[in-house]
């Protein structure tokens, strides 16, 4: 569904971004070319890769986040998951990975021509991130890198939205420095059309 924002994440995600700079304006959710009135389900998979800068070492996976768009500019990622998962730099073997701090809220701005998906704490408060736990050597290292604010950049397709995590902006990271993700991942609403306006 929504964003791994790990993350960077999403995500992921997931992840690891910093906050929206210059003037951002709401934007909304397209279902079948029309403005989404309810909470709509929604899946966002693809490929991220997750690095402790410091370190020298992260993983990339496959992410698969779960959640709903809409209503207008609203959406949540509410679980996400990771499989297939292949160390990057220094980590020998990849212990665990999960994201933290569930459910995200995110909301789509637009900046410009482009949109964005900005991710905050979600009902609990705590900060969206990632947990890495990578052998680094002969260490476990346990890694929490987060962010309290993030953006994404999304880009219609034909059918789909484009998540386009930037490998510029930094998460805080218990370990190893900074933390980064990046990669590109598709927001889908099973048997329909999903844009950004």
């Amino acid at each position: 569904m929504k964003k791994l924002h790990v993350i960077g994440v999403i995500l992921i995600a997931a992840v690891a971004f910093s906050a929206l700079e210059g003037s951002a304006v709401a934007a909304e959710w397209l279902l079948d070319g029309k403005a989404i009135t309810t909470a709509t389900a929604a899946k966002t998979e693809g490929k991220v890769a997750l690095e402790a800068d410091g370190l020298s070492a992260g993983i990339e996976c496959t992410v698969v986040a779960t959640g709903t768009v809409g209503p207008g500019p609203a959406d949540e990622v509410k679980s996400v998951t990771f499989s297939g998962c292949v160390k990057l730099g220094n980590c020998t073997s990849v212990d665990a990975v999960a994201a933290v701090n569930l459910p995200w809220k995110t909301e789509v701005l637009g900046e410009g021509v482009k949109f964005f998906d900005d991710l905050t704490p979600g009902p609990g408060g705590g900060v969206p991130g990632y947990l890495i736990e990578c052998l680094v050597g002969f260490i476990l290292a346990d890694n929490v890198c987060s962010k309290a604010e993030s953006k994404v950049e999304l880009a219609n397709l034909a059918t789909d939205v484009e998540d386009l995590f930037n490998t510029e902006e930094e998460a805080a990271c218990t370990t190893g420095g900074p933390g980064l993700a990046h990669g590109t991942q598709l927001t889908t609403v099973e048997g329909h059309t999903l844009q950004v306006s």
